[in-house]
């Protein structure tokens, strides 16, 4: 009896698991491997909101934002964090101003927002009006300064919009996500197996070295590599002997939880762009996640410096001492108080570290640097049996899963006899 084909996936962030499942119900055999537990790397840590491209100046992203988002959520109707509060509750919108220093003039910014409400008409009509944003009318409003003075510093805004953008249930998705991987007979799941070698024996004939909780070096056999390992993609490719992605960029974030002072637990998620400045995302909870640019941003490692990526991967994994938190955590909490002033009475709770990968310069302050201009999902097909799949924002995971299992596809078909083991 012909075997399915095998495909080997390195990483069980939300990219791995979501490539996992879309590969088992194309009929595939999937080993799916992780040092950690499934879904609690920096999928884990940075979720935040289904991005519908407000805070981006550039058609093409803003507009690859949207989509996603709306595809997104038809597929998942229950990712959207406050979907039990009634349409129009502060708690299922989102604002966003621009802030005096931003890079992109107001016109231009103002441009693409009515591109999206355009947008934003025409998904509401193929829905059927079935999405979780309301109304085309209730998409998209300017605010007036006395409307935003009253809790946001307006010296450092010159134009605010009150969006329906909301914040993405990452519990509900990973829960849902994680039950799916784990029922499948499909997928074999490698919990606390880092994988440490590969190596390419003949074209669709790969072994893979993954040390085990036990502490030995374990042997797996498999016809494709799917490298789904975010920062660490660089390391793996190098390992199955491919060249560095020249011009990528893995940046070390961290973001502030923290308890609301009571003036702020019923206030929208606002964001002051476009530029390095800040966001603060209200986790309908009595907190709320914050960053801060300047702080935020706390290192970044080149493609292929693995002496940074390790310190990068020294705090994902075990955080900074009690000082150096307080110090961050002071940093965050004072930095966003500059746009909203009361976030300065906000207590803290703990600090996420997560990883944003880019590629390029990734100069803040630079308006042509590719942080502004991120139209791109991250797929690449390196050879016939090995895919990267760097899903560049947590968002892309289901559109990117789709594609990766599309070129697996084509390059391994499930009907042809000479992949059986």
């Amino acid at each position: 009896m012909q075997t399915r084909p095998r495909v080997a996936i390195v990483g069980g962030g939300v990219a791995g698991v979501a490539s996992a499942i879309a590969l088992a119900e194309k009929g595939y055999a999937v080993s799916l491997f992780d040092a950690l537990p499934l879904l609690s790397g920096t999928s884990n840590n940075t979720p935040g909101r289904l991005g519908m491209g407000f805070h981006y100046a550039t058609p093409n992203t803003a507009a690859m934002l949207f989509d996603t988002t709306i595809d997104l959520v038809t597929r998942y109707p229950h990712a959207t964090l406050g979907r039990q509060l009634p349409l129009g509750h502060p708690l299922r919108r989102a604002q966003y101003f621009v802030a005096r220093d931003s890079l992109f003039g107001t016109e231009e910014i103002a441009a693409v927002h009515d591109m999206l409400a355009e947008r934003y008409a025409r998904a509401w009509q193929r829905s059927h009006r079935a999405l979780p944003f309301g109304e085309p009318g209730s998409f998209l409003r300017r605010l007036r300064e006395e409307e935003y003075g009253a809790y946001t510093n307006p010296d450092e805004i010159c134009m605010g919009v009150d969006t329906a953008e909301v914040l993405m249930d990452w519990p509900e998705i990973r829960s849902r996500l994680d039950a799916q991987v784990r029922a499948s007979p499909r997928i074999d799941v490698y919990e606390g197996h880092a994988v440490e070698a590969l190596h390419h024996n003949r074209k669709f004939a790969w072994s893979v070295g993954a040390r085990g909780p036990d502490g030995r070096l374990h042997r797996f056999d498999a016809q494709m590599v799917i490298n789904c390992a975010w920062q660490n993609i660089d390391t793996v490719n190098a390992m199955a002997g491919l060249p560095v992605q020249e011009g990528a960029v893995n940046r070390l974030k961290v973001l502030l939880r923290a308890k609301l002072p009571p003036r702020l637990r019923e206030r929208s998620s606002m964001f002051f762009c476009m530029g390095p400045f800040a966001m603060f995302s209200n986790m309908n909870d009595g907190e709320g996640m914050m960053t801060y640019a300047p702080v935020t941003n706390i290192g970044a490692a080149q493609a292929g410096d693995e002496e940074a990526l390790a310190k990068i991967n020294r705090i994902l994994c075990g955080g900074v001492d009690a000082a150096e938190s307080q110090r961050l955590a002071d940093a965050l909490r004072h930095g966003v108080a500059r746009f909203i002033p009361a976030m300065g009475e906000a207590v803290p709770v703990t600090l996420k570290f997560g990883v944003v990968r880019t590629r390029g310069e990734c100069d803040l302050w630079d308006k042509d640097s590719d942080v502004h201009h991120r139209d791109y999902a991250g797929v690449r097909v390196e050879s016939d049996d090995f895919i990267t799949n760097a899903a560049t924002k947590l968002i892309y995971f289901a559109r990117n899963a789709d594609h990766v299992a599309a070129r697996v596809g084509q390059c391994m078909p499930l009907e042809r006899a000479e992949y059986a083991a």
